[in-house]
C-alpha cells in the first residue's frame, strides 16, 4: 500500500509491505518527480536509519524518522532514489513491581505514607504502560532482513518505477550502522540474490561497545564502560548484549568483500570535556576503518571526517556532496 506526499519536488512513498499499519515496519522511498528518465537511470541509496535502537511508540519513531530523512531528501534533489529502512524499536525496561527492592519500598510506603504509595504505584503503572511491547535485538534484525527481502523480491519493479539502474549503495547512521553491521555478517545477507550492492557507507555510528579490552587500571575508561553498559542494560537483555551488542571492530573479518566508506565527526557529541571524552571512547570510526584495511589489500576502506557533530551531520551540505560522489563514481 502506498501513501504519497510531495515535499520540495521529492515524492515520498510509504510502503506498508507487511500490511501491519505500523510505521516502523514500513519502508519509505524518496524520489524526484523530474528525474524519472530511462536514459538517466542512477544507483539507489538504501539507508538504515538511526534511533539509538529505540522506537516502540509513535512520537519517538516519527521524530527519529524526521531526523534521518534530511540526507535522503537532499540526495533525492540530486536525482537519486533513496529507500529508508526502519525497524521496531526497544525502549527502557519496565519496572518490576514485585522485585525484591520494589516489595520493600511498597511495604515501607504502606506503613509510612499511603499517598506516596499511591503515587508510586501510579508512576509504575504509567511507566510500564509506555514500555509495554518493546522489542529485542533479534526482532530488530528480523525487520531489517524483511525489508531487504522485500526490496530484493521486488527489485525489478522498484528500479523500473524509481529510475534505478540496478545498483545500490547501502548505508546506515548511528545505531543504524550497528544494526547494518550485524546484518552484513549474518547468514541472511547471503540470501539476497537480486540487489546489487556496490558500496557500503557507515555514517557516524561505529560504536566501541562491549569490547572488554579496557585497561583495568584506567579508572576513566572503566567509568566510560560503566556508563555505556548501564545504558545498554536499560534497553536490552543480557542475551542481546552478549550476542549482538559487540563492537564491530571485533568482526571486521566477517564482512562481505565490498568497498566501505566510514564517515566520522571531529566531535561526535558536543565539545564539552566529559561528554567529548565519552564520545571519543564510544565512537571509533577511524580505528574501525584502519582495522578493516588490515583484512584486505589496504584499500578496502576509506575514512572521511567532518568538522561537525553527530547531531547536525545528516543535513550537512558536504555530507550530501560526499555521498553523491560515492554513488556517482561506482
Amino acid at each position: 500500500m502506498l501513501y504519497n506526499t510531495l515535499v520540495d519536488n521529492t515524492l515520498v512513498d510509504n510502503i506498508d509491505y507487511k500490511n501491519s499499519k505500523n510505521f516502523e515496519q514500513m519502508i519509505t522511498i524518496y524520489s524526484n518527480k523530474h528525474d524519472i528518465d530511462d536514459k538517466n537511470r542512477k544507483p539507489m541509496f538504501v539507508f538504515l536509519m538511526g534511533s539509538a535502537w529505540m522506537g516502540h511508540f509513535p512520537l519517538l519513531y516519527y521524530i527519529t524518522n524526521y531526523w534521518n530523512s534530511s540526507i535522503m531528501k537532499n540526495l533525492s534533489k540530486k536525482g537519486y532514489t533513496c529507500i529508508s529502512i526502519r525497524h521496531r524499536g526497544t525502549f527502557f525496561k519496565p519496572i518490576p513491581l514485585f522485585s525484591k527492592y520494589s516489595k520493600y519500598l511498597i511495604l515501607f510506603l504502606s506503613i509510612t505514607n499511603i499517598f506516596a504509595l499511591f503515587n508510586y504505584l501510579l508512576l509504575v503503572f504509567l511507566w510500564n504502560s509506555i514500555c509495554k511491547g518493546t522489542t529485542d535485538y533479534t526482532t530488530i534484525l528480523k525487520d531489517v532482513h524483511d525489508s531487504l527481502t522485500y526490496i530484493d523480491d521486488n527489485y525489478e519493479t522498484i528500479t523500473s518505477k524509481y529510475n534505478g539502474n540496478g545498483e545500490i549503495v547501502l548505508a546506515g547512521y548511528s545505531s543504524g550502522v550497528h544494526v547494518l553491521h550485524n546484518t552484513l555478517i549474518s547468514p541472511n545477507f547471503e540470501l539476497y540474490k537480486n540487489i546489487s550492492i556496490k558500496k557500503i557507507v557507515y555514517i557516524s555510528g561505529v560504536l566501541n561497545i562491549n569490547t572488554n579490552v579496557a585497561n583495568l587500571r584506567n579508572i576513566r575508561f572503566n567509568l566510560y564502560i560503566y556508563i555505556v553498559h548501564v545504558f545498554l542494560n536499560l534497553l536490552f537483555s543480557s542475551h542481546d548484549i552478549d550476542n549482538y551488542l559487540r563492537s564491530p571492530i571485533l568482526t571486521t573479518d566477517k564482512l562481505p568483500d565490498k568497498k566501505f566508506y566510514i564517515i566520522g565527526c571531529k566531535n561526535e557529541f558536543l565539545n564539552i570535556p566529559f561528554v567529548k571524552s565519552i564520545s571519543e571512547f564510544v565512537f571509533c570510526s577511524k580505528e574501525f576503518s584502519e582495522k578493516l584495511n588490515l583484512t584486505g589489500d589496504g584499500n578496502r576502506s576509506k575514512y572521511i571526517e567532518f568538522n561537525k557533530n553527530h547531531w547536525n551531520l545528516l543535513n550537512y551540505y558536504s555530507l550530501t556532496e560526499t555521498i553523491n560522489s560515492i554513488i556517482k563514481y561506482l
